[in-house]
């Protein structure tokens, strides 16, 4: 069988949400030195209009929650890592970004979805609650 060199449009949109979630929680830690603390209540007020996004609660993450992704980020090899980090934690353009990796854009394109395809088990895992993962193998 055949690793999987991409994901479907669901599988992506999952992935990007999780890394775009540690990301913010990423900021915030940075910004004041503070995460979310482990057990805590959010409370949103009903939406008074259907169809109104104002109701609909954000994506909270837990200092646990945030570990656990970043530690699914740092088992990736190297390359794979760096491109991830790059993509979520410090922004530019993608040929700025590429260069502070050391490849060209195109290279960092593919590194960034190699990068995806093999979050997606240990993100989807962690998310259902399971343990922890061993670094990916995957071709770089």
């Amino acid at each position: 069988m055949q690793p999987r060199t991409e994901l479907g449009a669901l599988e992506l949109q999952f992935v990007t949400t999780m890394l775009e979630t540690w990301a913010q929680w990423s900021a915030k830690l940075e910004a004041d030195g503070l995460g979310y603390p482990e057990r805590v209540n959010f409370y949103t007020q009903p939406s008074r209009y259907p169809g109104d996004s104002a109701g609909v609660p954000a994506v909270i993450i837990t200092d646990d929650m945030a570990l656990g992704i970043e530690h699914c980020v740092r088992i990736l090899p190297e390359p794979l890592r760096r491109v991830v980090v790059q993509e979520w934690l410090h922004g530019g353009a993608l040929t700025s970004k590429a260069r502070r990796c050391h490849c060209d854009p195109k290279t960092f394109r593919r590194r960034l979805n190699l990068a995806y395809v093999l979050l997606y088990e240990p993100l989807r895992d962690r998310a259902h609650g399971k343990g922890t993962h061993k670094r990916p193998v995957g071709v770089l």
